[in-house]
């Protein structure tokens, strides 16, 4: 059989992706491989949310192109966010030009797609790499056996050039189904998808387009997925979704994360449970009671993507959520939640952000003092209702207001760390840290505490001896260097 590599770029719910394709494959009888050169066919999962991390993909299709022309692997394969991105934009076009003919607009079918947006689609997705072999939208990710099949053993049996497989609308709620995992990460950290998909339908955003409507993951599923997760050796479940706060609604009529969580929380095992990307709107009192509890499995760590603090901007975003029910959220947060870090993200250059209103981001950020966070240039992303807006702002002050922002964020970030100086809290140890040439440092690991969210966060630096991947190690900060975190362990003879 084959053996074949994968590359996951973008968001750790395109690590999950990932993982199930990975899964399919070995199941299939196909070899993996964690290397890209000399493999019979290497599969690259995109994300296609910003134009980054497009122009990112690219680069990596240009590297992988050039690797099969010099014969070091044989066959490209495409699927992600990228791919539905493109369709979702040639799909946009299409009807535009219907419109302008005097034809009918309503074109929806993506099983017949019709000759002349083929071609347009052609053109955007496969125009600047023909050496790719195949391109995978993630409606069609479980049928990528078959779809490799197309190609193996070789010759084909018929000749084979680029596939596109052309998945159901963004409307249909695409199918979870996370059986199929190969953990790519250490066995000690995993993420647990619970939902997937978007009906939020922020303007600035292109989600629900790619992934289409939202989607929760049945309970039992989860938890059966987390006792696997937990007996294999996982010390850390990381909850992810498109919204986990809104985990449920579509299942039970209304948001349920608390009762999932706290059906996780009860499962047997010393493990820690995260929470990333809540949102305002479905944050109940039940859920803080969880935090608040101090259980030992549900860390005090939120992450809440809270994009802006003006009024104005939240309501041309389509948030939903004003600045004073965030903030009455926030206040609670803070004063029922003992040792609680918050991290959130920030979008700057939002079409008719003035002066003004970045002023007010700015106090929003200095008053809730985010102990993490992120920053992003808005950019107006192709079939997102932002791209109609027309008081934009200009590049060169988007760029001066995400500088500002970075280091507002990340002067709250240090000043937090340092206060953390002769505290004891305990670590997660994630992996040595080796030295040049490979050379594994003695007694120094890479960890994380409560307070660092995998892959995101600063780490910590923690000075041990014999310390095992995976183990929750008492330690006691004693240092900020460069952005992280230093300890030593506690209670070594």
């Amino acid at each position: 059989m084959p053996d074949f590599t994968i590359i996951s770029l973008g968001c750790p719910k395109n690590m999950v992706d990932s993982e199930n394709l990975v899964g399919r494959l070995i199941k299939a009888g196909y070899t993996f491989h964690e290397r890209s050169e000399h493999c019979d066919f290497t599969l690259v999962n995109t994300c296609g949310f910003l134009q980054a991390a497009r122009d990112e993909a690219r680069e990596v299709l240009d590297e992988l192109v050039a690797l099969k022309n010099d014969r070091q692997i044989k066959r490209i394969f495409v699927t992600g966010c990228l791919v539905n991105f493109e369709k979702m934009r040639t799909l946009k076009e299409y009807k535009e030009q219907l419109v302008r003919e005097n034809l009918d607009p309503d074109f929806d079918d993506y099983s017949g797609i019709d000759i002349e947006c083929e071609k347009l689609y052609l053109e955007r997705i496969a125009g600047k790499h023909p050496d790719v072999d195949a391109w995978v939208g993630v409606y069609d990710e479980p049928r990528i056996v078959e779809i490799v099949g197309k190609f193996f053993p070789q010759p084909p049996e018929e000749p084979v050039g680029s596939y596109f497989w052309i998945g159901p609308p963004p409307q249909e709620k695409l199918e979870l189904d996370d059986s199929h995992r190969h953990l790519l990460l250490p066995q000690h950290v995993a993420y647990l998808r619970i939902a997937d998909g978007c009906d939020r339908h922020c303007t600035y955003c292109a989600i629900p387009a790619i992934r289409g409507r939202f989607v929760s993951k049945p309970k039992e599923i989860i938890l059966d997925e987390a006792k696997k997760l937990i007996d294999a050796g996982t010390k850390e479940l990381v909850l992810i979704a498109q919204e986990t706060t809104f985990w449920g609604t579509d299942l039970y009529g209304k948001p349920m994360l608390a009762s999932l969580l706290e059906s996780l929380k009860n499962l047997p095992g010393n493990f820690w449970i995260r929470l990333m990307y809540t949102y305002p709107l479905h944050f109940g009192d039940d859920l803080i009671e969880l935090f608040a509890e101090k259980n030992g499995k549900i860390l005090p760590y939120i992450d809440l993507p809270l994009q802006h603090a003006s009024d104005a901007i939240l309501k041309r975003m389509n948030r939903q959520v004003n600045r004073a029910e965030t903030e009455h959220l926030l206040e609670k947060l803070r004063t029922r939640i003992d040792d609680l870090v918050l991290r959130t993200s920030l979008i700057v250059g939002f079409p008719g952000e003035t002066d003004e209103m970045f002023q007010e981001l700015l106090a929003f950020v200095h008053r809730w003092g985010f102990q993490r966070g992120g920053v992003f240039a808005f950019s107006a992303e192709p079939g997102t209702a932002a791209t109609k807006f027309t008081e934009t702002v200009p590049p060169k002050k988007i760029q001066k207001r995400l500088e500002h922002l970075l280091r507002t964020l990340g002067d709250i970030t240090d000043h937090w760390d340092a206060s953390r100086i002769g505290k004891r809290c305990d670590v997660l140890i994630d992996q040595p840290i080796f030295a040049a040439k490979g050379k594994e440092l003695d007694s120094v690991y890479w960890g994380r505490s409560y307070a660092e969210a995998p892959e995101i966060d600063p780490q910590v630096v923690v000075n041990g001896k014999n310390l095992t991947v995976g183990d929750k190690v008492p330690c006691e900060i004693v240092q900020v260097q460069d952005g992280n975190l230093i300890a030593v362990a506690l209670d070594q003879e």
